[in-house]
C-alpha cells in the first residue's frame, strides 16, 4: 500500500493509491530466487494502471549476484515492457 505518480510523456499523469502484492519463491537459501509483485495504481479511477514485474537473481560468489527484471505496465492510454538485467556487488 502506498502512493504512486506516473508522469508519462504527452499523456494525462497518473497518481493515487498504489495496492499491490508481492510473492517470492526462494529456490535456494543465500543464492537463488523468483519475486512476482502486481500493482494497481488509482485503482478504479479512469486511469487505472496495473505494472507486473517478474525478476530473478543468483548469487555467483558470496559477494556477487546476477539478477534480470522483466516489467509490462498497462493503463488505458499506453502498454508498455522493459527488460533489464543486473551485476550487484555487496559487502
Amino acid at each position: 500500500v502506498g502512493y504512486r505518480q506516473l508522469n508519462l510523456y504527452n499523456q494525462p499523469n497518473t497518481s493515487g493509491l498504489d495496492l499491490g502484492i508481492q510473492g517470492i519463491l526462494v529456490l535456494s537459501p543465500r543464492s537463488a530466487d523468483l519475486k512476482l509483485s502486481h500493482t494497481f495504481t488509482d485503482p478504479g479511477g479512469n486511469n487505472e494502471t496495473s505494472i507486473t514485474s517478474l525478476s530473478t537473481s543468483y548469487a555467483i560468489t558470496r559477494n556477487w549476484r546476477l539478477g534480470s527484471s522483466i516489467q509490462w505496465r498497462r493503463s488505458p492510454v499506453r502498454n508498455d515492457s522493459r527488460v533489464g538485467f543486473v551485476l550487484e556487488w555487496a559487502l
